[in-house]
């Protein structure tokens, strides 16, 4: 009954606070939502590059259980977890979907089915639970082990007679002054995409602390001075940096845009992760390419930011939850799910037993996973962040880079941000 309660008022509040959003902002697969007659699993995700070689997957959970049909949809855009409380507060039928922090776990909880006891769970490894665990239980199944900082094109870079990677900004610096002196440009940026600059990028500010949770904490409860952080004025130069020698207008251009633009030479350098590889090799096959860390400072050089990107959960109030659980297990355990892992998605499998060769996942994960087994790594910390700080800061984050507010002005109103979100 406790339960029933909670989720009562749980749906109340989502009524009350959630932003209705239309068809406009899902990407839908071919199947015809229309009544088939079957037991209909309804599965939303927010990873357009994977979209293909899910419905694949799900194509071939179907063959083997012609009662189950498999429908997908996708919201890569920034509205995803908006799209996700509608759908909820609508009523509609949301059997797996995707949260990513310890703050949606909190906001979730009272609907997500508990997976602990699931056959994937002892393959787990080390760590890739941790943040969908509350109470001793599992709430979600780590999609991926994921890195990124700036890929690299290595033929530009070698036109530039650049043969060593920078390990310290001013080292980093050089080499833009090298690469433009050259006649190349060094960075196409894709800010639009608020997730590049305000959570991908602006890890940065946190993982470079001497102690990133604790300042963290001190974010959350007001204690944190942002005006006179080192690093946190570091990683502005940082940015103004790739504006200065990167393409015009940079907050009109998003992740496909930068992605097509590096594939064809016009820059040497992008800001995003192994998950590129598939449109890369689609784009330009065989391309000559680098993951490299960002040096802001010496607890960052040398390293990168490798983590979990979000975790696939279950309603545990759908009528078809067991259904939605034994896909999750055919994902994880089934021959074709792994397969599909490492050729489909070309993920980094989240677990012991899938056996996979870097050479199948290309050169970035190959990359990603070389520093890994290194521990040349930090974690993703913004997932400690207030739920919706993300958004709102790249509001700020534009208005600054565009002119309109003095850095002061910026960094006190990120300081409210966080504060009012938490508090």
């Amino acid at each position: 009954m406790r339960r029933e309660i909670v989720l009562g008022l749980w749906v109340v509040m989502l009524l009350l606070c959630s932003c209705q959003r239309g068809d406009k902002d899902m990407i839908e697969s071919t199947t015809d939502l229309a009544d088939s007659g079957k037991k209909q699993l309804i599965i939303y995700q927010y990873k357009l590059e994977i979209l293909a070689s899910l419905r694949a997957l799900a194509d071939a959970y179907e063959t083997s259980h012609p009662d189950v049909e498999i429908i997908l949809k996708n919201s890569g855009g920034t509205d995803y977890y908006e799209v996700i409380k509608g759908e909820f507060a609508a009523g509609h039928s949301v059997d797996i979907f995707n949260i990513s922090s310890r703050d949606q776990l909190l906001i979730w909880s009272p609907v997500l089915e508990d997976l602990s006891e699931e056959s994937w769970v002892p393959y787990l490894k080390e760590g890739t639970g941790d943040r969908l665990t509350l109470d001793g239980e599992l709430y979600g199944m780590p999609y991926a082990i994921e890195g990124y900082g700036f890929i690299y094109n290595k033929k530009l870079l070698a036109e530039a007679g650049i043969s060593d990677l920078p390990s310290t900004y001013t080292d980093f610096v050089t080499m833009v002054e090298k690469l433009n002196a050259h006649g190349i440009r060094p960075f196409f940026n894709d800010y639009q995409a608020w997730w590049v600059l305000s959570q991908h990028s602006f890890n940065m500010v946190l993982a470079g602390q001497e102690d990133p949770e604790g300042f963290i904490r001190g974010l959350r409860n007001g204690t944190v001075d942002l005006v006179g952080n080192e690093t946190m004025n570091q990683w502005l130069d940082l940015i103004e940096l790739t504006i200065e020698y990167g393409q015009d207008h940079p907050f009109m251009y998003g992740y496909n845009d930068s992605v097509l633009a590096f594939s064809k030479g016009e820059a040497a350098m992008i800001f995003q992760g192994n998950w590129v590889q598939d449109k890369l090799d689609e784009l330009t096959p065989g391309m000559e390419i680098g993951l490299m860390p960002v040096p802001l400072n010496e607890r960052l050089s040398g390293k990168l930011p490798i983590g979990i990107p979000s975790y696939w959960c279950v309603n545990a109030e759908s009528e078809v939850k067991e259904i939605a659980k034994d896909f999750l297990d055919f994902m994880a355990t089934s021959e074709a799910g792994q397969e599909n892992m490492v050729k489909g998605f070309r993920f980094i499998p989240p677990f012991n037993h899938i056996e996979y060769d870097c050479d199948e996942l290309g050169p970035l994960s190959a990359e990603v996973e070389s520093f890994r087994a290194a521990g040349d790594y930090y974690d993703w910390y913004w997932v400690g962040l207030p739920n919706g700080t993300i958004n709102e800061i790249h509001d700020y984050f534009v208005q600054y880079f565009s002119g309109e507010l003095e850095r002061v002005t910026l960094l006190e109103n990120i300081e409210a941000v966080i504060y009012d979100l938490a508090n």
